[in-house]
């Protein structure tokens, strides 16, 4: 009888002990797989979809090239003529400018994973405008952004510490005005 329990604790030590290592192994795996998805839903949680969600009906400029219907548009479509057509409550125009940020310490603020830093200008309509700001005011003079919360922790900003915006064919020193938040949060600036 002594032998038969101890050959079945010694079987069943080394089930237990495998028990326990698949345990510890599925719950680090969960662990992952949460964190990974949260990172996921940062990075991607900026998708242009969002951006204009309040807004019933957006505006795309006409193609640089008017005989080919295929032809990429070239943005410009003049505010005064959108906002004079009836029914039309309010307007703002909208361009992105790719961008790298760096912080007060020369250091570039990198974005999220699959991100890109640009630089936006500030619609001052609330209807119009997707971000909401968390702290500090809205950008009001030339030289003056507003920071995503992503942008201000990476950087180490607070509302009027210095920030540097390399544009694709300059550099400008700017001025953080204030932290904001909105229906993304990439990497985006807006001034």
């Amino acid at each position: 009888m002594w032998l038969i329990a101890r050959r079945s604790f010694a079987e069943g030590w080394m089930r237990l002990a495998a028990t326990l290592l698949a345990a510890m192994f599925s719950i680090g795996l969960i662990a992952g797989s949460v964190q990974f998805a949260m990172r996921a839903q940062e990075a991607v949680s900026g998708s242009d979809a969002s951006e204009y969600s309040r807004t019933d009906v957006p505006v795309q400029g006409g193609a640089a090239d008017p005989d080919d219907p295929y032809s990429a548009p070239d943005g410009q479509v003049a505010l005064a003529d959108v906002a004079g057509r009836p029914g039309v409550a309010a307007v703002a125009g909208d361009a992105m400018v790719p961008v790298t940020a760096h912080g007060s310490g020369g250091e570039p603020i990198l974005p999220p994973a699959g991100a890109g830093t640009t630089l936006r200008p500030w619609t001052s309509d609330g209807r119009l405008n997707p971000y909401r700001l968390e702290s500090g005011r809205a950008p009001a003079a030339d030289g003056e952004v507003a920071v995503t919360r992503h942008v201000a922790r990476a950087g180490k900003l607070g509302v009027g510490d210095p920030l540097k915006v390399l544009l694709p064919k300059q550099s400008r020193r700017t001025a953080t005005g204030g932290t904001k938040e909105g229906e993304e949060e990439d990497g985006r600036a807006s001034g």
